[in-house]
């Protein structure tokens, strides 16, 4: 229950990961970005089915080759689909969404693409999830480090639509979008988010639009 923890030697080298989690039948998957210094580590999503002893590389094969393969989230649906997005700071600012209806076999090859996001190509440097049932947000984050749109989906990632028409607010990231970026779903409303990084931003239309509620910036970014 937490009480106690053991090292496991076959994570020694994964010292930049940005998620870590389990599925329904206790695989645990590792959300890692590249790095090389202190030592080299490599970058994607990978699942262990025997604790954490040994790990498999599950990063999709078919990613846009402007994007990285850095995984920065994924999340569980209630019907056990497994989201997942790729591409953190890529040099061709490009970010990659992809999904498995069968997590604890999938493979690089066996992803499937979704419909609907980011279908505009405009240039991004991560995505941030958040789930709640079988409905999913997204985020994106543009190279000035705010978060730029809001996407939705309401059949466990298999399609997205953009819900905001409008500029999202520079607050909404404050320039540090890159490294410090949250999103969450209200449980018993889910047309009702909250997202920020230095401040926290509310949106109850789906993230249409955000109105900001907390006020620690005063002046962006500090």
């Amino acid at each position: 229950g937490g009480n106690t923890f053991t090292f496991l030697a076959s994570t020694s080298n994964y010292l930049r990961s940005f998620k870590i989690g389990c599925d329904a039948t206790g695989n645990v998957y590792l959300a890692c970005r590249i790095t090389t210094i202190p030592v080299n580590q490599q970058s994607g999503l990978f699942r262990s089915t025997n604790g954490g002893t040994s790990w498999t590389d599950i990063t999709p094969n078919n990613l846009n080759p402007l994007s990285s393969n850095s995984c920065t989230d994924f999340e569980f649906t209630a019907s056990g689909n497994l989201n997942a997005m790729f591409g953190y700071r890529p040099a061709g600012n490009v970010v990659n969404h992809r999904y498995t209806t069968s997590p604890a076999t999938v493979t690089p090859g066996t992803w499937l693409s979704a419909a609907g996001f980011r279908t505009s190509n405009a240039p991004a440097i991560r995505t941030e999830m958040a789930v709640s049932g079988n409905i999913l947000y997204a985020v994106t984050i543009n190279p000035a480090y705010n978060t730029d749109s809001c996407y939705k989906s309401i059949d466990g990632g298999a399609t997205w639509t953009k819900q905001n028409t409008v500029v999202l607010p520079a607050g909404l990231g404050s320039g540090q979008g890159w490294y410090n970026i949250s999103l969450a779903i209200n449980p018993s409303n889910t047309s009702e988010l909250i997202s920020g990084g230095l401040d926290a931003y509310r949106s109850t239309n789906d993230g249409a639009t955000w109105t900001r509620f907390t006020f620690w910036v005063t002046t962006a970014p500090y």
